[in-house]
């Protein structure tokens, strides 16, 4: 992940190096989500966008701009259950689950449902919202 561990979070998962930066490097092209859907053709639209960006994947969508609402239909992001700040947080600084419905409201989308994640402790869930 480009966001820091949390220093707080001392579970086995966390320890075990999750999102560590323990690999070779490697230079690769990034555009953001806005980039990518002013390259669509007229007309065409998407229909599911999954995010995972370990602890940032209410970032990208963001970086959608306002054709993320123009454009897209149902958006999944992975998305921890527990309160801002809380020390079960892989990232420091990372949404919740909390924030990330506030924020999708906003753009206009409704939850439409969540399924659980490995790593019960952490309380990850990957969720789906709907445009409305």
């Amino acid at each position: 992940s480009l966001l820091p561990g949390n220093p707080e979070k001392s579970s086995e998962f966390a320890l075990a190096g999750c999102g560590a930066d323990n690999g070779e490097r490697h230079i690769v092209m990034a555009i953001t989500l806005a980039e990518l859907l002013e390259r669509l053709p007229p007309g065409v639209y998407v229909e599911f966008l999954k995010v995972d960006a370990q602890g940032l994947d209410l970032d990208v969508v963001q970086s959608g701009g306002s054709l993320v609402s123009e454009l897209v239909y149902r958006i999944q992001l992975e998305v921890q259950d527990l309160p801002n700040g809380s020390s079960n947080l892989l990232y420091r600084d990372m949404h919740t689950k909390a924030t990330a419905i506030s924020t999708l409201a906003d753009l206009g989308y409704a939850l439409q449902g969540c399924g659980a994640v490995a790593h019960d402790q952490l309380r990850e869930q990957d969720c789906t919202w709907i445009k409305v």
